[in-house]
């Protein structure tokens, strides 16, 4: 399926659906695809959550992540069930090198869990295949509404850099539950929206936080529905960056 369109191309919309069934390993989009487009767009389509499931184990050269958005533009990724089952160090779909105008629509992230578990990411925007939460022009204009997100640290961790903020991203609608101590996590954004989403169940015996930013240069929270033991909502620097 990749190799057929990073070998030709594409010159119109592509839809690969995707039949119901276990499939094991990761899945990755090296780089954009040539001629897509924001009309010419891969869509990437699972029977429905629960039925069509992506089930990895995080192994594999650059594996760690079930599903990697590496350098990739105008792809939609909708209706699976994406997990992984590594114990740390662990990324359900990992944006890197500046993904651009990608969409991830109505999929359930499901990632290991338990008690003081570290570095288990359901969504990472980060710089790195192997570290945690670094730093860098990582991803802008993505859009991530209608998941479900369950275990981990963090649902989310969405990084940028201090001299190269990415900007646009917006999660939408998403429900983040049973994760240890971060519903979303966001560092060095521009103009992000996070609205509409519900946080809850928050396990971590320490200090939980729903939403933590920091660093941003503009940014709009608004309609989420939090329950955090220790903070709905934590802004650090905000404004200011």
């Amino acid at each position: 399926m990749l190799s057929a369109i990073y070998t030709c191309g594409i010159s119109g919309p592509v839809v690969f659906n995707i039949q119901p069934g276990t499939y094991s390993g990761q899945i990755r989009f090296n780089g954009p695809v040539t001629g897509a487009s924001s009309v010419n767009t891969i869509t990437i389509n699972g029977a429905g959550q629960g039925i069509t499931i992506l089930d990895h184990d995080g192994t594999g050269t650059n594996g760690i992540p079930t599903i990697a958005l590496d350098g990739a533009s105008y792809l939609t990724i909708q209706n699976l069930t994406i997990r992984n089952t590594k114990t740390s160090l662990a990324w359900g779909v990992l944006f890197i090198n500046n993904a651009m105008h990608n969409k991830l629509l109505n999929n359930r992230i499901e990632m290991y869990y338990a008690p003081g578990v570290s570095s288990v990411y359901g969504i990472a925007f980060q710089n790195s295949y192997t570290s945690a939460g670094t730093e860098g022009f990582n991803g802008n204009y993505n859009l991530i509404q209608g998941n479900t997100i369950s275990g981990g640290e963090m649902g989310m961790r969405i990084e940028g850099g201090t001299s190269t903020r990415t900007s646009g991203n917006r999660i939408i609608n998403n429900i983040i539950s049973e994760v240890d101590d971060y519903g979303i996590y966001t560092d060095d954004q521009d103009s992000i929206d996070i609205i509409g989403n519900r946080i809850e169940n928050l396990l971590g015996t320490g200090t939980t936080y729903g939403i933590y930013i920091t660093d941003p240069r503009s940014f709009n929270i608004s309609a989420n529905n939090i329950n955090s033991k220790s903070y709905g909502i934590y802004g650090l620097n905000m404004g200011t960056g």
